[in-house]
């Protein structure tokens, strides 16, 4: 599980007064992808943090925090370069996703982070929110080669 996340729920949890603004808002890349085979670390940590979203969803609510965390599906401009030099991967990736594409960082996901720590989002709490095209609706299907 990212090192970050946890601080971050430690340390809230540990600080007698509340934040200023009483949202927390994680971020599990690709969260969607479920059981990927060949990356159950991968597929572990990205659980985990869903799952400590929900327990600080919990723990914190009595305070009025809300906690969610955001599964994107997304693609930089500068990861779009590097994977460029693969011929056909980014066509492929994207071939798979039900909406034709990945999302852009700022133009999808950024308006869905701003949504949940603004207080238009005071009563939502606990969720996964999926911004991925729809890839988490039967998963990105994707079987590496694992030998024998």
């Amino acid at each position: 599980m990212p090192r970050g996340s946890v601080t971050l729920e430690r340390s809230a949890v540990n600080v007698p007064d509340l934040p200023v603004d009483p949202f927390a808002v994680f971020r599990g890349e690709e969260c969607d992808r479920g059981c990927d085979m060949g990356s159950a670390d991968y597929n572990v940590a990205k659980e985990a943090l869903r799952a400590l979203t929900r327990t600080a969803a919990r723990e914190w609510a009595r305070h009025g925090i809300c906690c969610n965390i955001i599964c994107p599906a997304a693609m930089a401009a500068s990861t779009r370069r590097i994977m460029a030099q693969q011929p056909g991967m980014i066509e492929t990736i994207e071939a798979a996703n039900p909406m034709g594409r990945l999302g852009d960082p700022e133009a999808d996901i950024a308006g869905v982070a701003t949504f949940l720590a603004s207080e238009d989002a005071r009563y939502l709490t606990g969720n996964t929110l999926f911004v991925d095209g729809g890839a988490h609706i039967n998963g990105v299907s994707w079987a590496p080669d694992l030998g024998d």
